[in-house]
């Protein structure tokens, strides 16, 4: 992923972040975060220093300054230390420098933080799932277990928490039928693509 791509993913999460951090200013106790979704649920944080920190960090990745987005994040979260999505966001910045394994290592750290968070998991898996892509055709299957393990992990961790998710069913399908020993798989890899079909007559060909 490139300085380009991560900008553009920065279009939609800095949006989202910063309609948290603009809640958070703007909402007194009588304000209610029930509109808020997924990872916005509640404010990324109620300490005010690390807004203004998350705020320069979101406009400095805006404009692909990620060293120094990451400088600002990381001088947030020392105000609001195990907060997953400061956490998380360092992730991103990472990737958008092409630095998966530390990208990967914060999406960790988040996800232990924040178990149930499926927002971290589709991405977490989906890094895995890429990985695992890139590893598969460049070299034997056998080596890839890491990667392709990681994607099975948090695959499966996703079906418990939206057992009606089409995409993760069939993401889990892939990986299945990929990951050896490929005759113990075939089971387990038939049902998923089964119930990728049951939910999304997409995955039914």
């Amino acid at each position: 992923m490139g300085t380009k791509d991560v900008v553009m993913g920065f279009a939609t999460r800095s949006f989202l972040l910063g309609f948290g951090i603009i809640i958070v200013i703007l909402s007194s106790a009588s304000c209610s975060s029930e509109n808020n979704q997924h990872h916005l649920s509640k404010p990324i944080t109620d300490n005010r220093q690390a807004l203004k920190h998350i705020n320069n960090s979101l406009h400095l990745g805006s404009e692909a300054k990620l060293k120094d987005a990451i400088n600002e994040i990381e001088m947030a979260l020392a105000l609001d230390p195990d907060n997953p999505e400061m956490i998380f966001m360092i992730g991103d910045y990472y990737k958008g420098q092409n630095q998966l394994t530390e990208a990967l290592s914060h999406y960790e750290q988040a996800i232990a933080l924040d178990p149930e968070n499926t927002e971290f998991r589709r991405v977490i898996a989906a890094e895995y799932q890429h990985s695992s892509a890139i590893c598969v055709a460049q070299n034997a299957r056998e080596t890839c277990k890491t990667e392709l393990n990681g994607a099975l992990h948090h695959l499966t961790k996703l079906i418990e928490l939206t057992p009606d998710d089409a995409d993760a069913y069939h993401n889990r399908w892939w990986v299945t039928v990929t990951l050896p020993p490929f005759d113990e798989q075939n089971e387990i890899a038939a049902i998923d693509k089964d119930k990728a079909c049951h939910w999304d007559n997409r995955y039914c060909r």
